[in-house]
């Protein structure tokens, strides 16, 4: 029967259906030859080791994790039906596959991007949006679960010189200076410390340049030594314990809160000493 079949397929096969029936009429009640005959005369796609036009291997198609439907990722993106051949389509056939099945097989040969390369894409052209970038991470079996926080962490996170910074020029609050620093890696704990040494620091970096200010402007004539030392004693004083920010502040889930509360105990004792 296979052999009929193969024959039929590759055009090498001199009788017709009727003819092949009527000399072999067991092949009427043959399931396998029904099964041929019900889907056109073609089969659907198995894993063949052959190899079709453009020197595509069938498997490395069928890996590449493109599906079948008409969302694939090939058919809306990547013009999946371009230089389609008919040398191909006639290969396919003589494999046992349909037009229809072909078209598919061509549309799941291209090579998808990974996601280091389509997240390239995604900061330096237009054409992939983070809806594309989703689903390019959705063709590479990641989990729907995963793809959401995965395009998030895409991203890259503020540096940590520039959380200082932006911290000093009240820029970012207290909670996001702390958050800042779990996105660099930290943990809940030593972003809490990080978070209270960044406000510690800048608060001493704003005391110092307001003292340079107003020693500045009495060397300079603008304001008398009388003057100078009652604006000393009025502006920022050095830093100590009571600026370091209050633990409710912290976006602490309760699993985090417990930690960050002894290491904030260590900062404020270690401060006022």
């Amino acid at each position: 029967l296979q052999d009929i079949i193969t024959m039929e397929l590759r055009d090498t096969f001199p009788r017709t259906r009727s003819e092949v029936e009527k000399e072999h009429p067991e092949l009427r009640e043959d399931p396998n030859w029904q099964a041929y005959i019900s889907q056109g005369g073609g089969s659907r796609p198995q894993v063949y080791d052959w190899t079709v036009g453009g020197g595509t291997d069938i498997n490395d198609a069928l890996a590449e994790g493109t599906d079948y439907g008409p969302q694939s990722f090939a058919s809306w993106y990547l013009g999946a039906r371009k230089d389609y051949t008919t040398t191909f389509e006639r290969t396919a056939a003589s494999q046992g596959l349909t037009k229809y099945w072909a078209m598919k097989f061509w549309e799941a040969h291209w090579k998808l991007p990974d996601v280091g390369l389509a997240r390239e894409l995604l900061f330096r052209t237009e054409q992939v949006t983070p809806e594309m970038f989703r689903s390019i991470l959705r063709w590479q079996d990641y989990p729907p679960d995963l793809l959401e926080a995965i395009t998030e962490i895409a991203y890259n996170p503020l540096p940590r010189v520039d959380v200082r910074r932006m911290h000093l020029r009240g820029v970012l609050p207290i909670p996001d200076l702390f958050v800042g620093y779990l996105h660099l890696g930290y943990s809940p704990v030593n972003a809490a410390r990080m978070t209270a040494f960044t406000v510690l620091m800048n608060a001493e970096t704003k005391y110092r340049a307001a003292i340079n200010a107003i020693r500045g402007a009495y060397v300079h004539g603008v304001i008398d030594l009388e003057t100078a030392q009652e604006m000393m004693l009025e502006v920022y004083a050095p830093p100590t314990a009571n600026d370091i920010p209050d633990i409710s502040d912290l976006p602490l889930s309760e699993v985090q809160r417990e930690a960050v509360v002894v290491a904030y105990e260590e900062i404020s004792t270690q401060t006022a000493r």
